[in-house]
């Protein structure tokens, strides 16, 4: 039997984001190509695609948010009992703290973040001319 090529198998995570990256490009330019065609300016498009980003990543970071505070609360309504720390005979029930004021501050990053990255396909495709960007559709 032939010896198993084990390096398919650890393909870096890396990878994965990379091949999602391009094939998210490949979508979006003929859809900008589309709206160039149609006469708005390359501004309007990025603006509209940032605006895109940053929902989609509000929308995530919104629900991770919620569900974070809902496990905070039922861990701590839970009553878990902890094993004692080193040093003392008597354990503590697990309590997990949400704080709103990080949850904000995770919230306004990743949806900054999700603008800032809905800009990037723009910078590549205005460099391609509208012909170049529909032949892809």
């Amino acid at each position: 039997a032939k010896p198993r090529d084990d390096r398919l198998h650890r393909a870096p995570p890396r990878l994965a984001d990379n091949v999602t990256d391009e094939q998210e490009f490949h979508e979006l330019e003929p859809r900008m190509g589309v709206l160039r065609a149609i006469g708005l300016p390359m501004r309007s498009i990025q603006t509209s695609f940032a605006l895109e980003g940053a929902m989609v990543m509000g929308a995530g970071s919104a629900i991770g948010i919620a569900v974070a505070a809902m496990l905070s609360v039922g861990v701590s309504v839970a009553d878990i009992p902890m094993p004692p720390p080193p040093g003392r005979s008597l354990g503590y029930p697990l309590q997990i703290f949400f704080s709103p004021t990080a949850a904000l501050l995770v919230f306004l990053g990743f949806v900054a973040l999700g603008g800032l990255i809905g800009r990037v396909p723009g910078r590549t495709v205005r460099r391609m001319s509208i012909i170049e960007q529909l032949g892809h559709a």
